[in-house]
């Protein structure tokens, strides 16, 4: 490893409520639990990510990490590897399939983001130079423009360089349109409109996320790899018929996750989605019934007597207690 590597790997939030962690966690307590994740850090720092139990003092050098003597540390091992089913082993290295795939997930990225800083160091060594070169270029003419003022040949000399700048500049012009022309084109040769081939991008790079973005919507069970392809398709119609802008990676994948919440996926085909036809789910109505009200035919007779108020309201407090009983 290089020292400038970060020493790192990922660790879920909810590990541990996977069934093998619990089962862990009933027989060895927390301190168990702990020791594990000790051991992750230890598989993270081995090469290619394996212990290897073949060397001398191999027990003794996990229980001291464990805390642990090396027959306790010996037992502890094999247990995440027969009966936990956490690790495996080929009878002369132990390891864990998880953190490979964490790991080769990683690394490749790094990879990816270093390839990116290549092309870009490339790219800013290049524009430096072609400055370089303009200047130089510059120069030279103001040379040759003072030497011609020098031999009196003022118009005609003046008019050459002023000729020889619109040329170069016209030239760098159809240069610039040709190469703005050619990233701009598809395999075909097809001039492509650019939101299109931004969001075919990020559709591309969203499938080639396994991990953080395919796995959430096929393990629910919804849609296997090929069906969440082609509901991509259809969401970038859908993009493209709206007018959505869609700037980041981040953007795009929120924005799918809330307009895939409303499909249909048993009765709708994505093949045949088309945007200008689509409904919009329907928000519920709330239909409210009126209660009913009873008016009595005489008023009500109470404790009031005929010489009481007779602006009181006594028989609407009758009608409300006739409500009430009903269920009102």
């Amino acid at each position: 490893m290089s020292k400038k590597e970060s020493y790192w790997f990922s660790h879920d939030s909810n590990a541990a409520n996977n069934p093998k962690l619990l089962a862990l966690i009933r027989k060895y307590g927390f301190e168990g639990y702990g020791r594990w994740w000790r051991l992750l850090e230890r598989l993270r720092d081995c090469e290619d990510y394996k212990y290897n139990i073949d060397t001398p003092f191999a027990y003794e050098v996990i229980g001291q990490d464990l805390q642990m003597t090396a027959d306790e540390a010996q037992s502890f091992i094999d247990d995440c590897i027969q009966y936990f089913q956490l690790l495996d082993t080929d009878g002369h290295y132990f390891w864990s399939v998880s953190l490979l795939d964490r790991m080769e997930y990683w690394e490749k990225r790094r990879e990816v983001l270093r390839e990116r800083g290549r092309k870009g160091g490339l790219a800013r060594a290049r524009n430096s130079k072609n400055d370089s070169e303009q200047e130089d270029d510059d120069t030279t003419a103001e040379a040759q423009v003072s030497n011609s003022l020098s031999k009196g040949d003022v118009k005609v000399k003046l008019n050459e360089a002023n000729e020889t700048i619109q040329n170069q500049t016209k030239q760098n012009e159809t240069t610039f349109n040709i190469i703005e022309n050619a990233d701009n084109k598809d395999e075909g040769g097809k001039k492509m409109d650019t939101q299109h081939s931004t969001t075919e991008v990020l559709r591309k790079q969203a499938l080639a996320d396994g991990q953080r973005f395919v796995y959430p919507y096929v393990s629910t069970g919804r849609v296997n790899n090929d069906q969440l392809a082609e509901w991509l398709t259809a969401f970038n119609k859908w993009l493209s018929f709206t007018g959505e802008e869609v700037k980041t990676e981040r953007d795009y994948r929120r924005h799918f996750a809330a307009w895939f919440k409303y499909r249909d996926v048993v009765k709708e085909d994505p093949k045949l989605y088309n945007p200008a036809l689509a409904q919009q789910p329907e928000k519920p109505v709330t239909k409210t019934v009126p209660l009913p009200v009873l008016i009595p035919d005489e008023p009500p007779k109470g404790r009031y007597k005929k010489g009481d108020n007779k602006y009181d309201m006594h028989w609407l407090k009758s009608i409300r207690d006739e409500v009430r009983n009903i269920g009102g």
